[in-house]
């Protein structure tokens, strides 16, 4: 009867109600309070190079010049040698190698100190000649500045130690009678000068890919004290051109 079908009715609804609110949707999910929301992937991480692949290597060449003052500059000749970096972070590099150059300059008198038992009278002496092959072992500490893609500058100071290879002079001599003399002297390995060379430089690097790069570098030196036989307070200046490999760069 119709009382009957009513009841049934009213049973079902009831029923359809209860399992809709004991059922929640599967597509909602009501954050608990005080939970954390999940961490989406970091867009920029920093990948660690390891200790080797902050190493590299270099091969330098170019011209050098030296002398005691602008005034009295010597011949141009080329240096050259090779080098090993380390970054110690992403702007300071700390850079050593072995590096070979030749200083042929000429001084007066006033310049140059006669080593004890060297030939000559410097009473008479006008003018010294110098040959020299140098022996130089930097240790460098080099800034980076902010870098494109592929480019940037760089700043850079240290200390040389020169190693006298070999001295070669040529001694001009003018006696009050007016006569002209020569005299030679040459040694080899004997003069050191430790930590005493004042390195100053700057330069471009261009980044060819992830292991290759070039660079230029012009740079002064200043001693600190005399170099070689006649301790000289010898300068030099130039632009040294490298190659630099990461041999262990991924």
């Amino acid at each position: 009867n119709t009382s009957s079908a009513s009841q049934v009715n009213t049973v079902n609804n009831e029923t359809a109600g209860l399992a809709n609110t004991d059922t929640p949707s599967r597509k909602e999910h009501p954050a608990s309070p005080g939970a954390k929301p999940l961490k989406s992937p970091a867009k920029n991480i920093k990948i660690d190079k390891g200790f080797g692949g902050n190493f590299s290597m270099t091969v330098s060449a170019g011209p050098d010049i030296s002398g005691v003052n602008i005034s009295k500059t010597g011949r141009m000749t080329i240096a050259y040698g090779a080098g090993l970096n380390y970054d110690i972070s992403h702007r300071l590099a700390l850079r050593t190698g072995f590096y070979v150059a030749r200083k042929i300059y000429s001084v007066g008198e006033d310049d140059y100190h006669f080593p004890i038992g060297n030939v000559g009278n410097n009473a008479y002496l006008e003018n010294i000649n110098a040959n020299c092959k140098v022996y130089e072992i930097p240790v460098v500490v080099s800034y980076n500045f902010d870098k494109a893609k592929n480019h940037g500058w760089f700043v850079a100071t240290g200390l040389s130690t020169y190693l006298m290879n070999k001295e070669s002079y040529v001694y001009d001599y003018k006696y009050p009678s007016g006569t002209v003399d020569e005299k030679y002297w040459s040694i080899s390995n004997k003069n050191k000068s430790y930590f005493s060379v004042w390195d100053l430089s700057a330069g471009y690097q261009y980044r060819l890919n992830k292991r290759i790069s070039l660079t230029a570098e012009p740079y002064v030196k200043i001693p600190f004290s005399g170099i070689g036989a006649g301790k000289i307070k010898l300068n030099s200046g130039g632009v040294l051109f490298t190659v630099t490999v990461k041999p262990f760069n991924k």
